[in-house]
């Protein structure tokens, strides 16, 4: 099993840019410093829809066209799949916080995962890649659920991430003797 149960979120990486006002170009990738941003992405992404995307429930979009069982099943373990943000350190992470009533296999997870990096690039994330989000100071950013190289993880290895993360930390930051 998954054990996604324990833990009932999905974390990836992503990318925001940073918007020219006027034009509404990307001005520059918004790394470490994108943290302050994280309350009005939070907002945006509660509250984004289009006429194609009306929920930011993905489970409403997840499709496996080349196995309608193996979706079904899927479906009947995951209710619902909303897309937040969290910061951890100096880096935001998107994560998909999960309503399931029971766990998912290995090959499950694996699909789940397949079609939500789908949804991330081609689907909702997509259309929300192309809305520019007016932050509280008047900035204009954009957030990038799927980029290049993209990781998912669950809970337990996200946090695996972040103390392998906290450890190289410390030791940039720990005198030398």
């Amino acid at each position: 099993m998954s054990r996604l149960i324990d833990n009932p979120k999905r974390y990836s990486t992503l990318r925001l840019n940073l918007m020219e006002g006027d034009t509404l170009e990307a001005q520059e990738a918004l790394y470490d410093s994108g943290i302050c941003y994280y309350q009005d992405i939070v907002q945006e992404m509660k509250k984004f829809h289009t006429n194609e995307y009306p929920t930011n429930d993905l489970m409403q979009y997840f499709s496996l066209p080349y196995d309608k069982k193996r979706e079904k099943i899927i479906k009947q373990k995951i209710l619902s799949a909303y897309p937040t943000v969290q910061v951890e350190g100096n880096s935001l992470y998107a994560v998909l916080e999960l309503n399931m009533v029971k766990d998912l296999t290995l090959f499950e997870l694996h699909d789940f995962t397949e079609q939500i990096a789908y949804q991330y690039k081609y689907g909702w994330g997509e259309a929300l890649e192309y809305h520019n989000f007016k932050t509280q100071n008047s900035d204009h950013i954009t957030v990038r659920l799927y980029h290049s190289d993209i990781k998912f993880a669950t809970g337990m290895v996200f946090e695996q991430w972040m103390r392998k993360s906290r450890a190289r930390n410390r030791r940039k930051h720990t005198p030398e003797r």
